[in-house]
């Protein structure tokens, strides 16, 4: 999430000094170097897939022909091909748990895209004495610095809550008690969007508006983290298939609803139409907190 928006910094410098072609050619280098980084070091977790090629190795180091076989093994033919690619779909479908999470995602998403999308012609228009061409993308450090916050939050008081819970209720423990996060940042979202854009609309000293996209950023971390911690707990061996389920559909609303960014700030100008979308954002908060408190 960090990278997000480090990366913008560091390209509105390079684009300064070095021209837009180089900002574009060096983040393509370093996404390849990564990328073959990830193929050579990065483990397997798959429950699943381990188990498989733990069977296949016993089998082979087998000397008394005895026959291992994981349980979750099959066999992979067209037909379980397409079971596998409509799963996601279907259990979406048929989860209004899963279709309340994702939506709420969605509109995170969408928030957070509108804000990356307008803050540099907001802080240009209304700050244009304060932002030269390279110095314009430390504007991106409040939603990094956002997203730092909440990181080192959650890391902090994720896994006492939670032992102080089990603690307390023992066998009684609910996965839907990790959502305590989830609510704080449904709360704080729509109330970083409000700071972001009504101190834009005033012209307030351009630090209030990124406090406003500081805070907006601490949601992010606050509500994805979370989420797909309780995805994994509630759907278990299906857990990659609800991930995905999430990750298609708010791709392809925050595609579609992006498309009513235009004539939003249009006709209802910056502030309005981030009202608007707060509250929207702050429309999840009674489901989420009714999820929480009865979602098992």
């Amino acid at each position: 999430m960090i990278a997000d928006f480090i990366s913008p910094i560091a390209g509105s410098y390079i684009a300064q000094d070095l021209g837009c072609r180089w900002s574009i050619l060096l983040a393509a280098i370093v996404f390849g170097f990564f990328s073959f980084l990830l193929l050579v070091v990065y483990r397997e977790t798959c429950a699943v897939i381990i188990l498989k090629r733990k069977a296949k190795r016993l089998q082979k180091e087998s000397m008394d022909g005895k026959q291992y076989r994981s349980k979750h093994q099959a066999r992979v033919d067209a037909t379980t091909i397409i079971e596998s690619v409509m799963k996601p779909l279907h259990i979406l479908i048929q989860s209004p748990i899963l279709m309340l999470t994702t939506s709420y995602m969605t509109i995170k998403y969408v928030l957070v895209s509108f804000i990356l999308a307008k803050i540099t012609e907001t802080m240009e228009s209304t700050y244009p004495n304060v932002f030269s061409r390279g110095s314009i993308g430390l504007k991106f450090l409040s939603l990094a610095i956002g997203n730092t916050i909440a990181l080192i939050f959650y890391s902090l008081t994720s896994d006492r809550y939670m032992i102080h819970l089990q603690k307390k209720k023992g066998e009684a423990f609910e996965a839907e008690s990790r959502l305590i996060h989830l609510l704080l940042a449904a709360i704080i979202l729509p109330m970083g969007v409000l700071i972001y854009g009504w101190s834009s609309e005033f012209q307030v000293q351009y630090i209030v508006p990124l406090i406003g996209t500081t805070v907006a950023g601490s949601s992010m971390t606050l509500s994805t983290i979370p989420i797909e911690i309780y995805v994994v707990d509630v759907y278990k061996i299906h857990a990659s298939s609800a991930i995905g389920a999430g990750v298609i559909f708010h791709a392809f609303a925050g595609a579609f609803l992006a498309l009513t960014d235009p004539p939003l700030y249009q006709g209802f100008g910056y502030s309005w139409s981030d009202s608007v979308l707060a509250l929207i954002a702050a429309l999840f908060i009674p489901p989420l907190g009714l999820l929480m408190r009865y979602g098992d």
